[in-house]
């Protein structure tokens, strides 16, 4: 077996959770300052000197002809003005001073088809200073490096023309203290091929109905992402991706000096990508190999509290990945899981704007609960391929409103699904949280919220679980133990009802307003066959009549009365008594309690009338009588050769 090389733990600083890592070109710092030697120090002087870097600075036309040359021509706290930047000697070290309140600024000259690298050394502890670069021509930013760590980095790509960049040096938060100042420009032409190749690993800790069951196993850190990077400024020089089995392969051309392999917790398949970042900063956290002296074999692995946990939430989640892009064709779409060891969100874990917040905290922790991960990676799936009505709030261990029961039990089916057990096991510091979707028990028993609901209707209040278990019996095969059980749509089926009918729009709503429990059961009925659904309706006491009530179209779902001017008055006629309903006689007037067992005087049918009945709460929206002159009112301006004409009004 090949040896696991000792890694170092990483945090690549972004200022943006949400953004990408690549978006992010400085590194966190974690290698001691390069002290550059005499033998490097002027690693391009053959291809820069006096004469064309005169040229270059007059070219990029920078605001003073009169800049200093070199840093012996300024004060002891550096050139304070763009207009007054220092011009750089490629692969010579500068030393200054950052003052108070002030900047200082420095010209390098790059030329064409040449990167450029810039490395500020200081002392963190002294006083945190900032590298920022941009083109000195437009003053267009081009890298920052706001590390914590004694060191700034930024690496530029090449370009095709000659270009002057203009680098600022200040202190975080009014921070001084002095530094060491070193730009590079680097020919790729010049570079050595540097092949290196290996497998990344990271720890599973495998879980039970009866929580973790002791194990740590060592498994790939498949499609994750793996670079090989210059370690004095950072510089990305090849990148990839491990595969299924987390072997990668990569080659680039390095320049002399050390270099290492990263990886980084971000996981790409198809369009659908994850990553994992603290809590604290939004870093996106990666593991590295050692310094490099040569290609090779380099072997890396996840280990511990931090990395190892990142790397795993990246592993749960890119399960689902797979399993989305494996039936949604073209997905696209990116999520981050903020996470941290030892740090708990005031949710617990929770779900919003493509971001989970996980939670790391020592009383609840979810970075091993892998039905947590999957569960709150199920929000974000219906969200951006699916729907629901949830309107989000506490759920847990409550009888909640149907909306909210099938937004929180389709996300547990969903991580069901992608884990293929109908266990939802959530460990605690001590204790364990283990419900079975197939009994629908919690710990091994059952409790008699998890049948019906609180009002004995499909509107009220009930179980996260009994919509999860449901939709698992649903998805599962038969089987005898469950003679209710004869639906078995599998993970294809699922998908499709989840994707090419729910989340088109296409789902008929038949039960309270809104997606629902009941108008799964009312799919099923349509797709499969109505008594085979009202099977599993009824071992979970669910009061909707499937077969009763089938209803296979979309559309309005009609209000089971009509509103009729009878003999100069308006009545509301219904063949059945009504739930309590709602008057208002204008569409912005208060309403007004209304009851009415099936028929009902609401007033005189005069021709500015209007009377609105709803009831809230109710698949239908309601019905309105509008008279004849408001409604020739409401349609406004007037009929002219088959045209509606209103007068023009000034916008304000």
């Amino acid at each position: 077996m090949r040896r696991l090389l000792p890694v170092l733990v990483l945090l690549v600083a972004c200022g943006d959770p949400s953004a990408s890592p690549d978006d992010a070109a400085p590194l966190d710092g974690a290698t001691p300052p390069v002290d550059a030697g005499p033998a490097d120090a002027r690693v391009v002087d053959a291809e820069v000197d006096a004469g064309p870097v005169d040229a270059l600075v007059a070219d990029a036309a920078p605001p003073d002809e009169g800049a200093p040359a070199d840093a012996s021509a300024v004060g002891p706290c550096g050139a304070g003005e763009p207009a007054d930047a220092v011009r750089l000697e490629p692969g010579v070290e500068v030393a200054g001073q950052i003052c108070r309140d002030r900047s200082a600024y420095y010209l390098l000259a790059v030329p064409p088809g040449h990167e450029a690298s810039v490395v500020l050394t200081f002392q963190h502890a002294v006083g945190d200073l900032e590298l920022s670069v941009f083109d000195a021509a437009d003053r267009r930013p081009l890298a920052e490096s706001t590390t914590a760590a004694d060191v700034e980095r930024a690496a530029l790509p090449p370009e095709p023309e000659a270009r002057i960049l203009l680098i600022e040096l200040y202190g975080f938060r009014g921070a001084t203290g002095p530094y060491r100042l070193i730009g590079r420009t680097l020919d790729p032409a010049t570079g050595q091929a540097l092949a290196v190749s290996g497998r990344v690993t990271a720890i599973d800790r495998p879980l039970g109905p009866a929580g973790f069951t002791g194990e740590e196993r060592v498994v790939p850190a498949a499609d994750v992402e793996v670079e090989l990077v210059r370690v004095e400024d950072g510089a990305t020089i090849a990148r990839g991706r491990a595969d299924a089995d987390g072997l990668y392969a990569l080659e680039g051309l390095a320049q002399p000096g050390p270099h290492r392999v990263r990886a980084r917790a971000a996981v790409r398949v198809g369009g659908l990508t994850v990553e994992v970042r603290d809590t604290d900063s939004g870093a996106l956290y990666a593991i590295e190999s050692p310094d490099l002296a040569a290609g090779g074999a380099v072997d890396l692995h996840a280990g511990g509290p931090s990395a190892g946990a990142a790397f795993h939430i990246a592993d749960v989640a890119r399960r689902a990945l797979v399993a989305i892009d494996r039936h949604v064709e073209g997905a696209e779409a990116g999520l981050v899981y903020r996470w941290q060891a030892g740090v708990p969100w005031d949710c617990g874990s929770c779900y919003g704007r493509d971001v989970i917040r996980l939670g790391g905290g020592f009383a609840d922790p979810d970075e091993f609960d892998d039905a947590i991960i999957l569960h709150e990676l199920g929000h974000w799936f219906v969200d951006h391929f699916s729907a629901d009505d949830s309107p989000g709030g506490t759920h847990r261990d409550l009888q909640v409103p149907p909306a909210l029961a099938y937004g929180e039990g389709v996300a547990y089916f969903f991580a069901a699904l992608i884990d293929a057990s109908p266990w939802i096991v959530d460990t605690f510091i001590d204790s364990i949280r283990s419900i079975d979707l197939e009994a629908v028990t919690i710990g091994g028993d059952t409790l008699p919220e998890f049948q019906g609901t609180t009002t004995g209707r499909a509107g009220g209040a009930l179980r996260e679980e009994i919509v999860a278990g449901i939709l698992w019996d649903a998805h599962d095969a038969a089987r005898p133990e469950e003679p209710f059980d004869t639906i078995g749509l599998g993970e294809a089926g699922m998908f499709a009802v989840l994707v090419d009918v729910i989340g088109a729009g296409a789902l008929v709503d038949v039960g309270p307003r809104g997606i629902d429990l009941a108008d799964w059961l009312n799919l099923l009925g349509c797709l499969e066959d109505p008594a085979a659904a009202q099977a599993l309706a009824d071992d979970r006491q669910f009061p909707w009549d499937v077969q009763g009530d089938l209803q296979c179209e979309k559309g309005q779902v009609p209000a089971p009365f009509t509103l009729v001017d009878r003999g100069g008055r308006v009545w509301l006629e219904a063949a059945a008594p009504l739930p309590p309903l709602r008057l208002r006689r204008g569409p912005k007037a208060a309403p007004t309690p209304l009851r009415c067992l099936g028929r009902c005087d609401l007033g005189p049918a005069e021709g500015d009338a209007i009377y609105i009945v709803s009831a809230p709460g109710q698949a239908w929206a309601g019905g309105a009588w509008v008279g004849p002159r408001r409604r020739a009112s409401l349609a406004g301006g007037r009929v002219e050769r088959g045209l509606r004409i209103s007068p023009s009004v000034r916008s304000r």
